[in-house]
């Protein structure tokens, strides 16, 4: 298997788990420290900012961002 090929695997086997967990944190920090090693630091951040936001009492919504 390439680097490539085995990036997207990992890519979406990551983020699956975040999806199949909504409440748990953990998925959402192991992709964030994931996207930030293979250098897609800014998707990284917005994934632990988003944890650290529920933590503070910010209260995220899905479908509430800027892109929405």
């Amino acid at each position: 298997m390439n680097v490539l090929r085995l990036r997207v695997y990992e890519s979406q086997r990551l983020s699956s788990r975040v999806a199949d967990q909504p409440d748990d944190d953990l998925p959402r920090l192991v992709y964030a420290d994931w996207l930030d090693e293979w250098g897609d630091r800014a998707r990284g951040k917005v994934c632990s900012k988003l944890v650290g936001a529920k933590w503070a009492g910010v209260g995220y919504v899905r479908g509430s961002g800027p892109n929405s």
